[in-house]
């Protein structure tokens, strides 16, 4: 479904602080309005600005008459199974929370279409079009600000910082971001309520209360409904309400120190929104600039993507600057088109029946996958037990081996020792003879050569015991 974003405007009436100044608005009707800027300067040529919308809403509209005339129409797409996104936009103090929020006597958009959503699904579960029809709801609801560039859960304290996360499809989303079940109008308002008072708000020159953040409720609508020949259908849809934060300009709204930067914040976002909205309008699809802005990169799908979707604009009956700024950007945006489409699954009760018997087969897929793992991790166990034994075969023929090259060792030593004694023997005994024989100097020289021997032979000896002692500690086992 192709269609154009709808663009409204709504005619704030004037406040006590305006009573003295003259409107802006010349004409208007129900799809015109012109502005003529004040003659402050007794110029004599005036300036006229004539704009064309979808709809247009005087000072005269109220509450009901806004939602059953523009709001209304994007619940019912939400049932019928559309993503639908409705967005108030203007300057601070133009009426945008008030549109969206209203009072406990005037409520707005965001308590209307709660009361009608559960007033609808009452109807839907007491009495389908098909007797034997049976329609299941599950109805969530999310509410976050993006206040000074940062994103604060409202229904889980607010302090919390969140980011943007980029899903498939161009699709983004919060991570992090509670999502509550809801199963009455009481429990929609009451969470609503509970995110408003945590919302960000103060007092400028130009509204004593500001809202200083932009706020993003989503009314998430699942149904599933079974027919009486036994199929279903599935519908999966959004609402999603969203109050802006008031351009302003520092000048006029006299803000400092933190005021400034949420202002600051505030104007850079809504720029950015402005420039996304110009490059849409004229058919651009590469180099928007959604990640400049948070504002954008959570709007972006309901700008140019899946989504049903209103603008409407608030303006003053006595600011012609801000007010003329905000007529231009909603008339750009009235050329921006959005592809919605119907978020809906049927399933036929063969369907249903065989995508059990296919969750089934799965299963056993599984189950055999993980049988299958189990056997081929028996084959790689056995497979190193094999292996062990085959080493463990090698290190006791080894062993083995080692055990007897040193008892050859130990035998070797005993052999070596025995003669190593007698030679010492030996050696006393004609040391002796050599002492008392009758003539010593004769076998000097003889004798000399015979010590030499013998100290080289008691040399060699030694290293001989060195070298067996050595084998012995290392091929003996302890």
């Amino acid at each position: 479904m192709s269609s154009n974003i709808k663009v409204a405007i709504r005619i704030r009436d004037k406040i006590s602080r305006e009573t003295s100044r003259p409107s802006v608005i010349k004409r208007k009707t129900s799809n015109e309005i012109t502005l003529q800027k004040d003659n402050t300067a007794n110029v004599i040529t005036t300036v006229e600005h004539t704009f064309y919308f979808d709809q247009v809403f005087d000072e005269s509209s109220n509450q009901k008459q806004i939602y059953h005339e523009l709001a209304r129409e994007y619940i019912l797409k939400a049932l019928e199974g559309y993503h639908t996104c409705v967005i108030a936009y203007g300057q601070t103090g133009a009426g945008k929370t008030y549109t969206m929020m209203g009072t406990e006597q005037e409520p707005g958009i965001i308590p209307l279409v709660s009361h009608e959503l559960f007033k609808i699904i009452d109807m839907c579960q007491d009495e389908g079009p098909d007797e034997d029809a049976l329609v299941h709801f599950k109805v969530t609801v999310s509410y976050f600000q993006i206040y000074n560039e940062q994103i604060y859960d409202m229904l889980s304290g607010g302090c919390n910082v969140l980011r943007v996360r980029d899903g498939p499809r161009k699709v983004t989303y919060i991570e992090g971001l509670s999502d509550r079940i809801v199963n009455s109008c009481e429990e929609l308002l009451k969470c609503i309520e509970e995110g408003s008072a945590r919302r960000s708000v103060a007092g400028t020159a130009v509204n004593e209360n500001s809202s200083r953040s932009h706020a993003i409720c989503t009314i998430n609508i699942q149904q599933t409904e079974i027919d009486s020949f036994g199929d279903t259908v599935e519908r999966v849809s959004s609402i999603k309400l969203v109050d802006l934060a008031g351009s302003e300009r520092t000048k006029v709204s006299k803000t400092k120190d933190e005021r400034f930067k949420e202002g600051t914040n505030i104007n850079k976002s809504l720029m950015t929104l402005r420039r996304v909205v110009t490059m849409l309008s004229n058919n651009k699809v590469t180099g928007v600039p959604y990640r400049e802005s948070l504002l954008t990169r959570v709007l972006r799908d309901n700008l140019d993507g899946n989504s049903i979707t209103c603008i409407l604009a608030c303006i003053s009956p006595c600011d012609y600057e801000e007010s003329i700024s905000t007529l231009r950007y909603a008339s750009t945006a009235k050329h921006v088109r959005t592809e919605a489409h119907l978020n809906t699954t049927q399933i036929s009760k063969g369907e249903e029946q065989l995508f059990s018997l296919q969750n089934q087969l799965k299963e056993l897929q599984a189950t055999l996958t993980l049988q299958t793992a189990e056997l081929e991790d028996q084959r790689v166990l056995q497979q190193q037990l094999d292996k062990i034994n085959e080493t463990n075969k090698y290190l006791q023929h080894r062993l083995e081996t080692e055990n007897k090259i040193c008892a050859d060792f130990r035998n070797r030593w005993t052999q070596i020792s025995w003669e190593s004694h007698q030679l010492g023997s030996a050696l006393l005994d004609i040391v002796h003879a050599t002492e008392i024989a009758s003539q010593p100097f004769s076998f000097d020289s003889q004798i000399t050569s015979f010590q030499r021997d013998c100290a080289q032979f008691q040399s060699s000896l030694q290293k001989d015991k060195e070298t067996i002692q050595y084998l012995l500690e290392k091929y003996t086992l302890v």
